[in-house]
C-alpha cells in the first residue's frame, strides 16, 4: 500500500521539468500528497504504563484528524 502511494507522488513529480521552478499549484499538489502520506503512515507506541504491561503495546496513529462544526455569530 505504501509503495502505491509513493508511486502516486513519483508520477506527480516526474510529470514536471526539473530545470524550471515548479508552479504554485504543483507545489501544493505535491505537498498535499506528502502530508496525506504522513498522516496515514505515522504511528506511535504508548508508554509502557498505559499499555497494561502483560499484553503487547498497542500502536496508535500519530495524528488524528477530526472536523468541528463552526458556528458564526449572529445566525
Amino acid at each position: 500500500m505504501k509503495k502505491q502511494k509513493l508511486h502516486a507522488v513519483e508520477r506527480i513529480v516526474k510529470g514536471h521539468d526539473d530545470s524550471k521552478p515548479w508552479p504554485q499549484p504543483v507545489k501544493a499538489q505535491v505537498g498535499r500528497r506528502l502530508i496525506e502520506l504522513l498522516l496515514q503512515s505515522a504511528y506511535i507506541q504508548p508508554p509502557a504504563l498505559q499499555s497494561g504491561g502483560a499484553m503487547p503495546p498497542d500502536i496508535w496513529p500519530a495524528f488524528i484528524h477530526t472536523f468541528r462544526p463552526s458556528v458564526k455569530e449572529g445566525q
